[in-house]
């Protein structure tokens, strides 16, 4: 499997307290096959939102996961 770098930005509303898991799933697209599960992860918004010490960054870093 060849190393790939994929940039791709989405912007979600959500509300805070609430449901705060976000579930991110890569999938490939295959024409003749089932599609293929690349890679998957889970962020906790909340816990992240409600932190101090994140909030009080200045600059927020962007996760590569």
């Amino acid at each position: 499997m060849a190393n790939c770098d994929i940039y791709k930005m989405y912007e979600l509303k959500g509300v805070l307290p609430g449901a705060s898991q976000l579930h991110v799933q890569l999938w490939d697209k295959d024409t003749f096959i089932f599609d293929d599960l690349i890679g998957e992860t889970v962020i906790d918004l909340e816990n992240r939102f409600f932190s101090k010490r994140w909030r009080n960054l200045g600059y927020k870093p962007i996760e590569s996961r």
